[in-house]
């Protein structure tokens, strides 16, 4: 670095840096599409797109900006190793697929809102499943993490529990049952 170029600059195209700032853009796109994920959700089902073609539509649209990534970006073939390809595949059909069929079917039951605020619990789910399955004991960061996650969902519900979320629309428990499904499913597509 020359003396007067400035340290907090974005400019270093160094091979470590330049990955850095790809997994930070990929980060953010990947939470874009989640966080569209109620929006374009709710939206589907409001124009009657079955559950089906709307799981067919968003993994198809996945695979393809995969492939795409892969051929164009990472300059791979798209299908060099039958095993990562195979692990791939049940991946999205057992893993990411039952974690949306869950989450879309907790969509057609409950408020967007509500739907969205349970399913950014998994986190704990995360912890806690590594805990009993994997023998991994929290760290202090992690039991403080559960904690903060357990009162940010307080604070967006409200203390007044039910009857706040009363203010939101009807509930259907089994949408809840659903919701919370999805966030589980998402931990079990970590450990496939």
């Amino acid at each position: 670095m020359t003396s007067n170029q400035d340290p907090t600059s974005c400019s270093d195209a160094t091979p470590g840096n330049e990955a850095r700032w790809i997994g930070a853009g990929l980060c953010a796109l990947s939470a874009a599409g989640f966080a569209s994920l109620t929006i374009l959700g709710k939206f589907a089902l409001s124009i009657d797109i079955g559950l089906a073609a709307l799981l067919s539509i968003r993994f198809a649209g996945a695979g393809l900006l995969l492939a795409l990534y892969l051929r164009f970006i990472r300059r791979q073939p798209i299908a060099s190793n039958a095993r990562l390809a195979i692990t791939l595949f049940l991946l999205g059909a057992l893993g990411y697929a039952s974690q949306s069929a869950l989450y879309f079917n907790a969509l057609d039951r409950n408020p967007a809102s509500l739907n969205a605020l349970l399913l950014y619990v998994y986190p704990i789910f995360v912890v806690l499943f590594g805990w009993l399955i994997n023998r991994n004991t929290p760290t202090r960061r992690e039991w403080g993490a559960m904690v903060l996650a357990s009162v940010g969902v307080t604070f967006s519900i409200g203390f007044g529990g039910m009857q706040d979320l009363a203010a939101i629309g009807p509930i259907d428990e089994i949408g809840v049952v659903f919701v919370l499904s999805s966030a589980a499913a998402i931990c079990e597509s970590r450990s496939l």
